[in-house]
């Protein structure tokens, strides 16, 4: 884990802001995944960005593997993502 100090900030876009206010904040759930042969529990996340963050979470999976085709998102919906986990 890297610190919170540690870790590189950008501003979130005006559009990832938008969406994210249109997210009810009582509406999270859980983001558990498995890597590497391991359940791991990520924290919880807004629904509307929970299958993108896990999306997320495959592709930069996938990538330190080399294995397994490509997963991009679209810009703004990486940058509702990392609202989500800024917030």
């Amino acid at each position: 884990c890297v610190s919170a100090s540690a870790r590189q900030s950008r501003p979130v876009s005006p559009r990832a802001r938008g969406r994210l206010q249109l997210m009810p904040q009582t509406k999270r759930k859980p983001l558990c995944v498995d890597l590497y042969g391991q359940l791991r529990a990520l924290g919880e996340l807004p629904t509307a960005v929970h299958t993108d963050a896990r999306t997320l979470v495959t592709a930069l999976a996938r990538e330190a593997s080399g294995r397994g085709r490509p997963i991009t998102l679209s810009e703004d919906r990486l940058d509702a993502v990392d609202a989500a986990l800024r917030a």
